[in-house]
């Protein structure tokens, strides 16, 4: 109490700063380096932030959409998707042509290998979707043939190779000639 306001801010005016500096470095400084701090960090931040978003969405109508990636193969994190409300949610289907976890996995191998991950991504999911196909008509295939034991779907040649021989006839075919939908 026997200093004079200028004697007490002299005295702490160093001390205040070194303060403020740690909340800073605390607050965007540098973060604990090892994975499972890192990946706890981001998991609470991402947290904050769709909470934020929510309610942004709330107060003011407007809308977002969070893609979250890992930024490189030594973190752990899965990719996700955060739409603050169901309008934004339709977004990536209707005018990308892509589910938001599709978008979020996309984003993740690019972030982690770059473009050939993506690519190769892409490649992958449409010759899984094929082999799904050509599956799913073999076992239609085999339903309708009944007693008959059919062991291939034959594109070339249908008639000769199922319809003589079974008596199967295929409608509505979606494709404008009758051939493997790959």
């Amino acid at each position: 109490r026997a200093m004079s306001d200028k004697e007490r801010v002299a005295a702490t005016e160093g001390e205040v700063v070194a303060l403020c500096e740690q909340r800073k470095i605390k607050e965007l400084g540098p973060w604990h380096n090892t994975d499972v701090s890192a990946n706890h960090d981001s998991s609470m931040t991402v947290s904050r932030i769709k909470e934020e978003l929510t309610r942004l969405n709330a107060y003011t109508g407007d809308e977002s959409i969070l893609v979250i990636s890992r930024g490189s193969l030594t973190r752990f994190r899965p990719p996700e998707t955060y739409c603050s409300s169901g309008k934004s949610e339709t977004f990536p289907s209707t005018v990308l042509k892509t589910s938001g976890k599709d978008l979020a996995m996309r984003m993740d191998a690019y972030m982690v290998v770059g473009i050939e991950g993506v690519a190769r991504n892409q490649v992958q999911v449409l010759t899984e979707m094929k082999g799904k196909v050509s599956a799913l008509i073999l076992q239609k295939l085999k339903a309708a043939g009944g007693k008959y034991e059919i062991k291939k779907m034959f594109y070339t040649n249908f008639d000769e190779h199922i319809t003589r021989p079974f008596g199967i006839i295929v409608k509505n075919w979606p494709l404008k000639e009758f051939k493997n939908p790959s």
